[in-house]
């Protein structure tokens, strides 16, 4: 993906699920899990670190200046 002002990384890698995408996706009330879940696989429950992603949204909003 790319934007007027260069291409654009992500925060992290994908939502891994075994070899099924994901078709249901989930915050919890406090922001800091997400849950995924493909169409044969159970529900995964992935980590968000908050202050890892203002650091690096930080980090790149810098480099844009």
């Amino acid at each position: 993906m790319s934007s007027k002002r260069g291409p654009r990384s992500s925060l992290g890698g994908p939502l891994t699920t075994p070899g099924d995408a994901v078709v249901s996706l989930s915050f919890s009330p406090d922001g800091t899990t997400v849950y995924a879940a493909g169409a044969h696989v159970p529900v995964q429950r992935h980590v968000i670190d908050p202050g890892r992603a203002v650091t690096e949204v930080c980090t790149a909003r810098e480099a844009l200046n």
